[in-house]
């Protein structure tokens, strides 16, 4: 076996440490979910719906739900708001599909002010985390490409993403 090679084994543990699913195609070809809030919900419903400009409705997956009772908006900030129509709580709905309430919130930055300015101040566990799931995001599009895959427009985007979120990462860090 190359040692290029992405095997089940490492997609596996790939999807057990990063949240949402990893989508691979007859292929081979790997699609990784978008991690903004919006995205990382709408990825793991049925059923959906775009009904208006950041509102969406979808099945509910906290209940045997046979035609869509889930309402689903973005707010101008990035959260995420749900609303079943059938009285689910949040909580239940998100719970339902592996996800915490936190997981409808963009990331929120504390800024400390410095000598030179206002900086974000992460944690050092929250660059690792970030810088992890960024940099498998690039390995594995830069795998697919080098066995003459092509990236569809998500992963192409996906991937542009996770180089810019290690730009970034480089910028807070100093």
């Amino acid at each position: 076996m190359a040692a290029n090679t992405i095997t089940q084994a490492k997609i596996a543990n790939f999807q057990r440490t990063v949240r949402g699913a990893i989508k691979v195609g007859a292929s081979g070809a790997v699609s990784v979910p978008s991690t903004d809030p919006i995205h990382l919900l709408l990825d793991r419903l049925d059923c959906i719906r775009q009904t208006r400009p950041n509102r969406w409705t979808a099945r509910c997956p906290a209940h045997d739900d046979r035609s869509p009772s889930l309402a689903i908006t973005e707010a101008e900030d990035g959260t995420v708001l749900v609303k079943c129509w059938a009285g689910c709580s949040a909580e239940a709905i998100v719970g339902a599909v592996g996800l915490e309430l936190k997981d409808l919130f963009p990331p929120r930055f504390d800024y400390q002010a410095t000598s030179k300015g206002k900086h974000p101040r992460y944690s050092a566990s929250e660059v690792v985390k970030t810088l992890m799931t960024e940099a498998t995001i690039v390995v594995l599009g830069y795998r697919a490409l080098q066995r003459g895959e092509a990236l569809n427009l998500h992963d192409q985007a996906r991937v542009e993403l996770a180089i810019n979120a290690i730009e970034n990462l480089r910028e807070v860090t100093r």
